[in-house]
């Protein structure tokens, strides 16, 4: 029987695991607008929970390294899967060349106090500092539509429904006992190892 953190942990894994299978299916025959308003709800929150578990994992140390890194990569790529929709509406572009927008006008804002600054005509920080953001905002747009196109496939309804389904069978092998906590990669090794015969 595995040890109470790695029982707890096979349980998390079972439920949200089955919550993916759940928004997969939704995602995969519903239209966008028509989704599930609980499951984006409950399947945000399984994600957040998804993702800060193996980071408590690591830093709970004794237990921890009973868990499986297959388990652990589980419920990162499960808390990807729920949270991609999410992450994919964040803006990154405009966050990012905001914030370097700002850090650049507060050093130009330095540079013009110093000796350096007080020579250059403030057309030329200007010019250098648009040459600047419009490199930065074109680098971060293109780094953009790559994270979009991973987090589409990795927001398809089929892809979280098969993430899900392998994350609640990584659970019930665990938490009912049948394998020890390295779950499907135990099943696998068994599997190969039959097949290899004497």
């Amino acid at each position: 029987m595995p040890s109470e953190l790695v029982f707890g942990y096979a349980w998390i894994l079972l439920v949200v695991g089955a919550l993916g299978v759940l928004l997969g299916i939704d995602r995969t025959f519903s239209r966008k607008k028509n989704e599930s308003r609980l499951l984006r709800l409950l399947g945000f929150l399984g994600g957040v929970v998804m993702l800060a578990l193996p980071s408590i994992v690591v830093l709970r140390g004794t237990d921890a390294d009973r868990i499986a890194p297959v388990s652990l990569l589980l419920m990162l790529v499960l808390a990807l899967c729920l949270l991609a929709r999410t992450l994919k509406a964040v803006p990154i572009t405009f966050l990012v060349v905001g914030a370097v927008g700002l850090g650049l006008l507060i050093l130009a804002l330095q540079l013009q106090d110093s000796e350096l600054g007080g020579e250059l005509p403030m057309t030329v920080v200007a010019v250098v500092l648009l040459l600047v953001l419009g490199g930065v905002f074109v680098a971060s747009l293109l780094f953009e539509a790559v994270v979009d196109s991973f987090l589409a496939i990795l927001g398809w309804g089929p892809v979280v429904a098969v993430i899900g389904a392998a994350a609640a069978l990584q659970g019930v092998l665990i938490a009912a006992g049948i394998t020890g906590p390295g779950g499907l990669i135990e099943v696998l090794e068994v599997g190969r190892a039959a097949g290899a015969g004497p």
